[in-house]
């Protein structure tokens, strides 16, 4: 039976991907504590608000198509998805790039931070590559090159490691942005040669047929694109609000916290969910029962979750004084609070892969508006005479709650799935 469980494809998707974003993640952790002590606060927060930015609209950058890439029954139609999410990978960057030049002034303006106006300029560059990525990344994965999308995050970590410790021996400042595109485009290099080894372009590209798929699986950037873009901004638009309403300097301990408690969600949660999503997908193709991998996934995140959350719980500003030096015990204090709430976010995250599954995507869209009118309710909070310790008690209780809810919705999708084929069977 074990020997049964190890051979499972699930597991070895899952072991292959697990190896190689252990290896990718642990090298921006290793590298933190030397970020924190070449880089001051100040760069550190404006990389804040230049990832926080393109992280909000990576998720729209290819139509959210890039989704639909695991979906089709033939590669053929599965490539030219992909061809459909580059198409729309770069009218994005193209139209930020115009946004940008017509309106940088002004945002950086709004962000209370001048320094971020020189940097703007590269967002549709980040945008761009992301997009592109993400597309070739799941047709990976639907191929089941486990190993070749580990590879390459292992790449992008190396490249961006390498650039950090030049950029932070020599001009510091934006060396940050820099080695984060620096890392981007070498992923996405190294993913489209492998994609070129798997004979990926031996199918044409087609105006036609991609009009044909976007109609199709309009669904996808329909019901989930602004959907994804409120959800993904509500994960940022804190910092934004914080940048606004706060000094830099708490914008800098922010943006630490954030990256220190987010590496478990990128380490392990993203990894299992594009497994995850290839398992229920075939399922959901061959009229399976998905409810049970729901709740063994929901026990082994949970186990796992309380292991991360119970120490920077309790040793949050000591540990984070003793990795990151001092002047850093203030991002422990913020980690104590927000540590419930990244551990909720990393057990349901992978979880909600099975609404894509299923194609029941309108419900994590329900779900990720309501989410983001919950952030925006921060917005009057941030003006009132409070600290930025109670900032983070208020957004921490909204976001425990909201992905609480998020499980219910994602669990009863799974049971009503699994009760629609024993009706359809009888």
């Amino acid at each position: 039976m074990l020997e049964r469980y190890r051979s499972s494809l699930f597991v070895k998707g899952f072991l292959s991907l697990f190896a190689g974003s252990a290896i990718a993640q642990l090298i921006p952790l290793i590298l933190s504590p030397f970020i924190s002590r070449a880089f001051s606060v100040e760069d550190v927060a404006v990389y804040g608000l230049y990832f926080s930015i393109v992280s909000t609209f990576s998720v729209i950058a290819s139509g959210r198509y890039e989704m639909a890439v695991v979906l089709p029954k033939t590669n053929e139609d599965s490539i030219r998805l992909v061809y459909l999410s580059v198409v729309f990978a770069f009218i994005t960057a193209f139209v930020s790039l115009i946004v940008i030049i017509l309106f940088g002034s002004e945002i950086s303006d709004l962000l209370n931070n001048t320094r971020i106006q020189d940097w703007l300029i590269l967002i549709p560059l980040s945008l761009f590559s992301v997009g592109v990525y993400q597309a070739f990344n799941f047709w990976l994965i639907r191929q089941k090159a486990f190993m070749a999308s580990s590879f390459n995050k292992v790449a992008q970590r190396s490249f961006e490691g390498v650039s950090t410790i030049y950029y932070g021996l020599t001009i510091k400042g934006g060396g940050l942005i820099i080695s984060d595109i620096i890392g981007r485009y070498s992923m996405l290099l190294i993913a489209i040669y492998q994609a070129r080894k798997r004979e990926f372009f031996h199918v044409s590209f087609s105006w036609l047929e991609m009009k044909r798929l976007a109609k199709l699986y309009k669904s996808f950037p329909l019901n989930f694109g602004l959907s994804s873009l409120a959800n993904s901004a509500g994960a940022h638009l804190p910092l934004l609000f914080i940048s606004i309403a706060f000094q830099s300097l708490t914008v800098g301990y922010f943006n630490l916290m954030k990256y220190v408690l987010s590496a478990p969600v990128a380490f392990i949660s993203r990894n299992i969910a594009q497994v995850f999503l290839e398992r229920l997908a075939e399922k959901w193709r061959s009229n399976q029962p998905v409810s049970a991998d729901f709740i063994r996934l929901t026990g082994l995140m949970t186990v796992i979750a309380i292991l991360f959350v119970v120490p920077i719980a309790v040793f949050g500003e000591d540990i984070f004084y003793l990795v990151f030096g001092e002047g850093w015990g203030e991002a422990g204090q913020y980690a104590q609070i927000m540590v419930v709430s990244f551990g909720l976010r990393f057990v349901v995250s992978p979880l909600s892969s099975l609404l894509n599954a299923i194609n029941k995507v309108n419900v994590a869209s329900y779900w990720q508006w309501a989410y983001f009118i919950s952030i925006l309710t921060l917005v009057p909070i941030s003006r009132l005479d409070i600290s930025i310790l109670d900032f983070l008690v208020y957004y921490t209780s909204i976001e425990s709650f909201m992905y609480i809810i998020y499980w219910g919705l994602i669990y009863y999708q799974a049971k009503s799935h699994d009760e629609k084929l024993i009706s359809d069977a009888d």
